[in-house]
């Protein structure tokens, strides 16, 4: 790393550190030694990302490649590229609607950025203008990740396409996205749950009682069919999904198709209302709270009336994973199980349970005093 240090005069005896920068590689497109330079840097750490910068501009930049004007003009083409890619039953490999949805939600925060030039946003001005935005709490830290990565997935998609000569945004690291704990119901409130459900016979308890119990995505139980559930072996193959702005799409969330084990005591409720089935899917609610995803609602104020945690559809999935995994069952199992494509997303779920902490402390070697028996007084009314 060629970095040299200087003293310049800002003031008649007054002088200042700053950096020089000087970096070179063999470029992958010429073949030839290209060399890039920079001074008048003003810290060690500034000049060590303008060299990652400068000696991959050094290897990667193309030649002869004609850039766009600004930013504005990068995220239009995007977008075009995005719908063009957007999924549909002759392309189940393109981006899911709500992938799309996402991301030009991320967009619309950067609108200020439109007549900027492409040379002006540096991974030090990405940073600083999110960070700005955080601190005023124009967004939220989880908002803040996804979008420092919609920006870098811009770039990459720009270079890849020869719009870009370099992609500046190469060394720029993803934002530490903040790890909360998963909101998950314990045993004895998934028991009030679906005893209460079943007592009123509520719309919403197969729907309920699969989600917690087989640790389904809303998408892939609204696409389960029958055929899909052998009652021999107490195997489901999950092959589908229906979406909201979809209908059936033939692949799941991550692409392959999944097994999942299904509890010998759901067997009962499965073969009652298959015999009471007027289609081929399992779920047939005709609801408009289920049809127009108002699932959450629905789930929330059914807690807060039996008064147990309000939470959300979802959630139910967390409830399911975080306890397979308290009750001993391996991650690698549950990971298969729900789909997820990293263990680490699995053990995500396992850390924020707590489960591997509890009793840790009980072999620590402190002695305390020890403790009184409470003295049970009866209450005796004085006479006036």
């Amino acid at each position: 790393m060629a970095i040299s240090i200087s003293k310049k005069e800002v003031k008649s005896g007054i002088f200042k550190t700053v950096y020089t920068v000087i970096a070179e590689g063999i470029n992958e497109f010429t073949g030839q030694r290209v060399q890039r330079k920079k001074r008048g840097i003003e810290s060690r750490p500034k000049a060590e990302l303008i060299y990652k910068q400068l000696w991959h501009q050094c290897r990667y930049e193309r030649p002869d490649i004609p850039s766009i004007e600004n930013w504005q003009k990068l995220v239009e083409f995007y977008r075009e590229k995005l719908e063009q890619n957007r999924r549909t039953p002759e392309n189940l490999d393109g981006m899911s609607p709500a992938t799309i949805e996402n991301k030009n939600g991320c967009l619309k925060h950067l609108v200020d950025w439109d007549a900027k030039k492409l040379d002006m946003i540096t991974p030090l001005f990405v940073k600083a203008e999110i960070d700005a935005r955080l601190k005023d709490g124009r967004i939220s830290e989880s908002r803040a990740y996804d979008i420092q990565k919609e920006v870098k997935c811009i770039f990459v998609f720009a270079y890849e396409a020869g719009l870009l000569k370099v992609n500046p945004m190469a060394h720029l690291k993803n934002r530490r996205r903040p790890k909360r704990k998963k909101t998950a119901l314990n045993h004895s409130e998934v028991e009030k749950l679906l005893s209460e459900a079943h007592r009123e016979d509520h719309p919403f308890f197969l729907i309920w009682l699969l989600t917690v119990t087989l640790g389904l995505r809303r998408s892939e139980l609204a696409g389960l069919k029958w055929s899909d559930l052998d009652f021999n072996t107490r195997l489901g193959h999950l092959c589908r999904q229906k979406k909201p702005k979809e209908g059936i799409v033939n692949k799941l969330k991550s692409g392959n198709d999944r097994i999942v084990p299904i509890p010998i005591f759901v067997m009962p409720f499965l073969s009652l209302y298959k015999l009471k089935a007027q289609s081929e899917f399992v779920i047939e609610i005709k609801n408009l709270d289920w049809e127009k995803g108002r699932q959450a609602q629905v789930l929330r104020e059914f807690c807060k009336k039996i008064g147990i945690r309000e939470i959300r559809h979802h959630q139910l999935r967390s409830t399911y994973i975080t306890l397979m995994l308290n009750d001993g069952v391996s991650l690698g199992v549950t990971m298969e199980s729900v789909g997820h494509a990293r263990i680490a997303t699995t053990n995500d779920y396992y850390v924020s349970s707590g489960a591997e902490l509890m009793g840790a402390t009980d072999k620590l070697q402190i002695k305390v005093p020890p403790t009184k028996n409470a003295e049970i007084l009866p209450l005796v009314r004085v006479a006036k």
